[in-house]
């Protein structure tokens, strides 16, 4: 009795783990990851033995914390000055820029409701910044904290100052892959104060509303947007291959690694693009005051470093920087005037058709051209060692495409947001892939 009652229960538990209807995917795919165990090799907490850096060993906790603050405030910046001498700056930003909107952004003030709304919306789960101050506390509190919040918010968007308490970032490096032992295999978790977060989310909102209001955003993003997903941009992608293949042309699709992007966004070519757009006098003094001077610590283990500041890149773990990112990376579609450029934030892609091998070649060079250009102007940099392209329709010999002055390689297939794409749109590579990774988990439903 006692072996079919635990049977019992046991089923019953896995059908609650495993219920559709009452768990999101990302759930479902949190749950088989915790029964199954496939996350053993990732690290419990964030302690660090070791760092090697100029092929000295750091052991001391502090002045491993003090490296690794040193490389994630800085890795923008050195990544610019790497690419500095490659390719000279022909052009200014200003010369890919959308025509101007003419009305400026209205930042209408928040009241009590809405701050009580988002303060409800907190999730629990959500880790608090440098001052600990947790999303349950702050609900338990709400009701004294809010007037205080809608009165200090509404001082800020007035006078166009951001405060600096809330522009400081705690930082949590990630273990990526590679060698745990080098700073450039982690990644920064960057923890912002919920107080800061909440605040960002109302400003998010007006932003929001006056680049919809104005047909700001790029129609073919698909990232960070609502109603615009990893789907609708593979449907894209796929569509727009069978239609140029349909009318019995070659297809060359080009897939773009823009090398940290987020990391080396210059402050003041976006400052100058909010204003391009739209956002103007006080509201840009706004956006002027909460993207200088950041702050930023790293904890390893109870260990944290000393400050340092941020000079470029967008804010990590912010509401308002995937936004912001968007507008930085909107006008990328004027340096593509013979096609048009799908982008997933920053995974770029781009598709040309030609009749031949010789008129595909010169025509997806010049969009490359165009898009080195770009990228020259407003401080990114293109790896032409990961950017790759795929020839589909019929085509046996391969094309010579150069990304400033360097031959980028042909794949036969590439992984794009997830997918397996192949160049003969069989989907057997993919297929494969799905299923290796499904297999493990088929002795859970036995």
């Amino acid at each position: 009795m006692f072996s079919k009652l635990c049977k019992e229960a046991e089923l019953q538990y896995y059908k609650r783990m495993f219920d559709s209807r009452t768990n999101s995917m990302k759930q479902l795919w949190r749950n088989l990851n915790n029964v199954c165990s496939f996350n053993y090799n990732k690290r419990k907490s964030n302690a660090v033995a070791k760092i090697i850096n100029e092929g000295r060993e750091i052991t001391n906790q502090y002045e491993i914390s003090m490296h690794f603050n040193n490389y994630f405030s800085t890795v923008g910046e050195q990544l610019l000055q790497q690419s500095k001498n490659k390719i000279q700056n022909k052009v200014p930003p200003s010369a890919f820029y959308d025509n101007s909107v003419k009305n400026s952004m209205f930042c209408w003030p928040v009241d009590t409701v809405e701050i009580s709304k988002l303060i409800r919306n907190l999730q629990h789960s959500k880790s608090p910044g440098y001052d600990n101050i947790t999303a349950s506390l702050i609900k338990e509190v709400s009701e004294g904290i809010i007037q205080p919040l809608v009165y200090i918010y509404n001082l800020s968007m007035e006078t166009g100052i951001f405060p600096d308490n809330l522009k400081i970032a705690k930082v949590i490096p990630a273990y990526k892959k590679g060698d745990a032992c080098m700073a450039s295999n982690y990644r920064p978790i960057s923890l912002l104060s919920i107080f800061d977060k909440l605040f960002e989310k109302v400003m998010y909102k007006r932003l929001y509303s006056h680049l919809e209001c104005h047909k700001v955003l790029y129609n073919y993003q698909f990232g960070f947007r609502k109603n615009h997903g990893t789907n609708l941009a593979l449907i894209e992608v796929i569509d727009s291959i069978y239609k140029s293949l349909d009318s019995g042309k070659i297809v060359c699709g080009v897939f773009l690694d823009l090398q940290k992007a987020f990391d080396t966004v210059q402050h003041d070519i976006l400052l100058n693009k909010l204003f391009n757009y739209g956002i103007r006098g006080v509201v840009q003094k706004w956006f002027h005051s909460y993207l200088y001077q950041r702050r930023q610590y790293t904890v390893i283990g109870k260990v944290n470093s000393s400050m340092a500041f941020v000079s470029c890149g967008i804010p990590q773990g912010s509401v308002l920087g995937p936004l912001l990112f968007l507008i930085y990376i909107n006008d990328i579609k004027n340096a593509c005037c013979d096609t048009s450029i799908k982008l997933f934030a920053d995974d770029a892609n781009f598709f040309a058709e030609g009749d031949n091998e010789s008129e595909l070649a010169i025509k997806v060079n010049r969009i490359l051209d165009n898009i080195s250009l770009w990228c020259a102007a407003n401080k990114l940099s293109l790896s032409p060692a990961k950017t790759c392209y795929s020839i589909f329709g019929n085509c046996s010999s391969n094309i010579k495409l150069l990304l400033n002055g360097k031959e980028i390689g042909k794949t036969e297939s590439v992984k794009y947001l997830g997918l397996l794409i192949d160049d003969k749109l069989k989907w057997i590579n993919h297929i494969d892939n799905v299923y290796n990774k499904i297999i493990k988990y088929v002795g859970i439903f036995l």
